[in-house]
C-alpha cells in the first residue's frame, strides 16, 4: 500500500517504503502512541530490540549517524488523503550496545 502513495519530497519516497516494509521478524519492539490536541494528529515513540545480528546490522549504520537522507519531513498522499510527517532520532541510553529511540509526528489534512 505505501508502495502505491505519492510521497513528497519524491527522493524519501524509496526510505519511506523500505522503512514500512522492513522485516521485523526476530524483532521485540514497544511503540507509544500520544494522540495530538486535534482530529488525526499523533506523535509516535519507538524502541526496538533485533535477535537477529544482520538486522540489527543494517539499522545500526542509520542509528549511529543519525542519518534520515534528508527526509525528516515529508508527505504521504493516497486517494485524496494525505499525511504530513515528520520524524527525528532521539538521545537515549541504556545497558544496550545500542541504543535508539526515535518520535515521529503525523498530522492528517481535514
Amino acid at each position: 500500500m505505501i508502495e502505491s502513495m505519492k510521497i513528497e519530497p519524491a527522493e524519501c519516497a524509496d526510505l519511506v517504503v523500505q522503512q514500512s516494509s522492513q522485516d521485523i521478524t526476530g524483532i521485540n519492539m514497544a511503540t507509544a502512541i500520544v494522540a495530538g490536541e486535534k482530529p488525526g494528529e499523533s506523535t509516535s515513540y519507538s524502541v526496538a530490540s533485533y535477535e537477529d545480528d544482520a538486522k540489527l546490522a543494517t539499522d545500526k549504520k542509520a542509528a549511529e549517524t543519525k542519518d534520515l537522507q534528508g527526509c525528516d519531513k515529508f508527505s504521504m498522499e493516497m486517494q485524496g488523503m494525505k499525511l504530513n510527517a515528520s520524524a527525528e532520532i532521539l538521545e537515549a541510553t541504556s545497558d544496550a550496545e545500542l541504543t535508539v529511540a526515535t518520535k515521529s509526528n503525523i498530522s492528517m489534512d481535514g
